[in-house]
């Protein structure tokens, strides 16, 4: 997908959910528009995540996307260690 700007004039949704998808210009401010939106559903991709961080103190969907950003990230963290450990004996 080339970018976001078609969600703009969609004001009333209280869901966005596009697993799976790449948006190539990796924009996602035109989500802020969505004054109704409850769930947002996007793939933790490295290209979105500063911007969805920098995006989490004006919206609270933002938020809870960071917060799964943050648990991603601990779980890497944590199976790294593990690895680590294992390949050690």
């Amino acid at each position: 997908m080339a970018d976001l700007s078609w969600v703009i004039p969609l004001a009333h949704l209280t869901t966005l959910e596009l697993p799976g998808t790449r948006i190539l210009s990796a924009n996602l401010t035109p989500i802020l528009a969505l004054e109704n939106l409850v769930t947002l559903n996007l793939p933790l991709r490295r290209s979105y995540r500063k911007q969805v961080f920098e995006l989490a103190g004006r919206s609270e969907v933002f938020a809870e996307l960071a917060a799964e950003y943050e648990v991603f990230e601990a779980m890497k963290s944590d199976w790294a260690k593990r690895r680590a450990r294992s390949e050690r004996g």
